[in-house]
């Protein structure tokens, strides 16, 4: 992979673009890019969410519970995941990314309160008992409860932003499939085109708002 130092935000390999895979990869690229341009008010609040994550890696190193910092820089990926899908606008698709982020973040507080989970999730593939503990243990409802046991308000946050991900598309639903989805009529017949793409709409604007809400919930479990 490429390494900060080779990093070259101008230059494509030979043959990039000629196949269907990657000009769809350019696409969502160039989307990035007007996303960044147009919206940068709302890139620089999520580049300081970002930044708080960073501070935070940083300074993992020691943690009393390996998995736990583990979790916390996989939420942080996932994080900047979604903010990735987002600006493509990849809008549904992103929000696969922001529950997962959630989930990391409320898992690890479940560990937190009960060290000895650790060792059943490490274990979820040694046997059908310890895959059934991990499935009791690390649930949607086992991580809010977690969260609902720290701060009230907080849970409620999540447990807000958490369904509202599934209603968005983090779940194959009539919302994540029809939002994208371009009605174009005429005298003859009317047309339903579906998009891989939203483009500039309220839509992405909502996107790049849940981002920023969802890194901040995140942040919050693990203070």
């Amino acid at each position: 992979m490429v390494s900060e130092q080779d990093k070259n935000t101008s230059l494509a390999p030979p043959g990039w673009g000629e196949d269907s895979i990657t000009d769809f990869f350019e696409l969502a690229q160039q989307n990035r890019f007007a996303t960044y341009l147009q919206k940068h008010p709302l890139h620089e609040n999520l580049c300081k969410i970002d930044n708080c994550f960073e501070r935070v890696s940083n300074n993992l190193i020691g943690h009393k519970n390996i998995l736990a910092a583990l979790f916390f820089v996989r939420a942080h990926s996932a994080y900047r995941a979604g903010c990735s899908l987002a600006y493509s606008t990849q809008i549904p698709e992103s929000y696969n990314l922001l529950r997962s982020c959630l989930e990391y973040s409320g898992y690890a507080l479940v560990i937190l309160d009960n060290q000895a989970l650790s060792e059943v999730f490490l274990k979820r593939h040694d046997s059908k008992e310890y895959a059934s503990e991990v499935r009791k243990n690390f649930s949607s409802k086992k991580f809010l409860d977690a969260i609902k046991s720290k701060d009230y308000i907080l849970h409620e946050v999540c447990n807000k932003l958490y369904n509202g991900a599934i209603e968005a598309g983090a779940h194959p639903n009539v919302n994540g499939i029809v939002s994208a989805l371009r009605i174009e009529k005429s005298d003859e017949k009317t047309v339903l085109n579906p998009s891989y793409f939203h483009g500039d709409s309220l839509t992405l604007d909502f996107a790049l708002a849940s981002c920023a809400q969802f890194g901040i919930a995140s942040l919050f479990i693990f203070q």
